[in-house]
């Protein structure tokens, strides 16, 4: 018997686990609850580094950028949008400060680019797992049918 209703919540444990784990995979879905545990986590290691171990704080960022890249490419395949936008944003970084020395005015449209691509990223995550299967693989939170 088919049903729309969500058949999937993950964990705190489940969400770390994958974000480690996953975290050069760029292919497939991340649900709502797999990105928020692991932002959650991101801002608690960040919290005890700062406090605890100011000096390991850049390896810290560096260890955990390409994770959490890969992740936010996730979530929004999960809400059938391409990763893509997520790699154009980080790319687009470097050239728009590099502008800025040549040309102030094209440094100020580049980041104007990257404000605006940030902040579809920043709505894109809030958005719902789409149903069933799409172009970057079956959800997890609304399969295509869930047995009863």
């Amino acid at each position: 018997m088919k049903s729309n209703q969500s058949r999937y919540q993950m964990t705190f444990g489940e969400a770390i686990t994958r974000f480690w784990t996953r975290a050069f995979q760029v292919s497939g879905r991340a649900t709502r609850s797999e990105f928020w545990f692991a932002q959650l986590f991101i801002a608690l290691v960040s919290v005890v580094i700062t406090v605890f171990l100011p000096p390991v704080i850049p390896i810290c960022k560096l260890v955990m950028f390409v994770p959490h890249v890969t992740l936010t490419c996730r979530r929004l395949h999960d809400s059938g949008m391409s990763g893509t936008i997520v790699f154009v944003s980080w790319a687009l970084v470097p050239v728009a400060g590099l502008s800025f020395t040549v040309f102030p005015l094209l440094g100020i449209l580049f980041l104007a680019l990257v404000v605006s691509l940030k902040f579809i990223i920043l709505f894109a995550i809030f958005f719902d797992s789409t149903k069933g299967r799409n172009k970057y693989g079956e959800s997890e939170k609304y399969p295509s049918t869930i047995e009863i």
